[in-house]
């Protein structure tokens, strides 16, 4: 493993650490099972479109796209999951930036324990996609995942992005995954 995955995989950690303690210390009750994976038994995760950082609209529809895989995804693993349409909320790209109180606000607008957001970014022909899982009680960010690759591997990376979130969501999200793809 080279330096960068190992300090992204060690801040992640880092990061997973302190929202924890953060939810221990303020005496909330853990929405979080062990291990940090969500619960989504309480209703459905609100996956919205993705950001376009690199400013070309006529690439907008990469994060819908985006959100629309990763909402297919989660529902396939068993996760319930829907694609929110971003442009009906007031602070979209608050919540897309994880602004907490924006997140917060959000979830409880859309009846949503847990959010899927992020942004990506395209330079040339190359893509990066960032997502994050957020914990709509608090507004949290409990996981988060970056893929690289070829803008025209778009769909090889949504699958990465995919399959890094739905182990978020606990062991039954990957066994159900897991047996569809064996059908």
């Amino acid at each position: 493993m080279t330096a960068a995955p190992r300090r992204a995989t060690r801040s992640m950690a880092l990061a997973a650490l302190v929202c924890a303690a953060v939810l221990s210390w303020n005496g909330s009750r853990a929405l979080a099972q062990p291990g940090g994976r969500a619960d989504t038994a309480g209703g459905a995760v609100a996956v919205l479109s993705f950001i376009n950082l690199s400013n070309d609209a006529a690439d907008d529809w990469v994060g819908v796209g985006i959100a629309e895989s990763l909402a297919s995804e989660l529902s396939r693993a068993g996760v319930a999951s829907r694609r929110t349409e971003t442009a009906s909320l007031p602070r979209a790209t608050e919540v897309g930036l994880g602004a907490p109180d924006a997140i917060v606000e959000t979830g409880r607008a859309l009846g949503a324990p847990w959010i899927v957001t992020g942004a990506w970014q395209r330079t040339a022909d190359r893509l990066r996609v960032t997502a994050r899982v957020f914990e709509t009680g608090t507004g949290a960010e409990v996981d988060a995942a970056t893929v690289d690759g070829a803008f025209d591997d778009l769909f090889d990376v949504q699958d990465r992005i995919a399959a890094r979130l739905r182990d978020a969501f606990g062991p039954n999200a990957r066994r159900a995954a897991d047996a569809a793809d064996a059908a």
